[in-house]
């Protein structure tokens, strides 16, 4: 799988139409800055930016290859999307676990995965 910034936006706009993420009232794509890293100790990584948008997902193109990777990931950073703006964020703890449960339910994903 070819990742590029448009294909991240696409992928972050299919699952904002979905349950749980069209509650949470992220942001639309072009409010969000995407990046393709080539990271090799992570998946993705979602930043909190103060710029014309505050919102940035990397994701590495090294270890995401394939539709469902992105989507897992992707998830994932939306999920630390949705706690900055809930101003709940805990790192991966347990509000981020409750969301990911949430997510995973709406997917059917494994927790692990996500």
């Amino acid at each position: 799988l070819r990742l590029t910034p448009d294909t991240l936006a696409a992928a972050y706009e299919y699952l904002r139409t979905t349950l749980p993420f069209k509650r949470w009232k992220l942001p639309p794509a072009e409010e969000v800055e995407f990046h393709i890293t080539r990271h090799y100790d992570r998946y993705g990584v979602h930043n909190e930016i103060r710029r014309p948008v505050d919102h940035c997902i990397r994701i590495s193109s090294r270890n995401v290859g394939t539709t469902n990777g992105l989507l897992l990931t992707m998830a994932h950073e939306m999920v630390h999307a949705h706690l900055v703006i809930s101003k709940t964020r805990d790192g991966h703890g347990a509000n981020f676990k409750r969301a990911a449960v949430q997510v995973c339910r709406s997917h059917g994903w494994e927790v692990k995965d996500l």
